[in-house]
């Protein structure tokens, strides 16, 4: 007999639970979502139809934390954390401007970071521009990425805004 009781209690408050949830939940009807844009329609039928994506491939970031572990501070230069950067337009930029040398891919290298994350590279090293590349994990560069071959290594312009020729003071230049 108690365990009828039992079970009738339990059984009410479980009809009593889902009563309040339907209520809560109320009639969901159609135009309660938004409609699809077309953006949104092509990429679902791009996706239906098996065909590449419109979207641009992976792009690699590496961040300073994750470049660290290839190699160490280099103490016989400066490096300038929270260091000002100064472009052609005028514009100013704040970065991390840091040597590092005895990497897994270098000798030595220079890399300044925007907001934590690689933006150029310079580097002595023996290896070819590729091994470079996969050695530090830029295996997938943007478009407008510049890289130029250098007599005793590479540099790599991940932002094309930070190439040499674009910037009128480094933050050694400031002092």
């Amino acid at each position: 007999m108690m365990k009828r009781n039992v079970m009738a209690t339990i059984q009410r408050k479980r009809d009593l639970a889902e009563s309040e949830y339907e209520k809560a939940l109320g009639q969901v009807e159609i135009g309660d979502f938004p409609e699809e844009t077309q953006e949104e329609k092509d990429v679902e039928e791009m996706m239906r139809s098996g065909k590449g994506s419109r979207m641009p491939a992976f792009i690699s970031v590496i961040t300073e934390g994750m470049f660290e572990r290839t190699g160490i501070a280099d103490p016989d230069l400066d490096s300038y954390r929270n260091g000002k950067i100064e472009f052609k337009d005028g514009s100013i930029v704040v970065v991390d401007y840091m040597h590092y040398k005895n990497g897994t891919a270098y000798d030595k290298a220079t890399v300044i970071f925007l907001e934590g994350e690689m933006v150029k590279i310079q580097a002595e090293t023996k290896l070819d521009i590729e091994a470079f590349k996969e050695e530090i994990g830029l295996t997938n560069l943007p478009d407008d990425a510049i890289i130029n071959e250098l007599n005793h290594g590479v540099e790599i312009s991940i932002d094309p805004k930070f190439v040499d020729e674009n910037i009128v003071k480094f933050p050694n230049e400031w002092d």
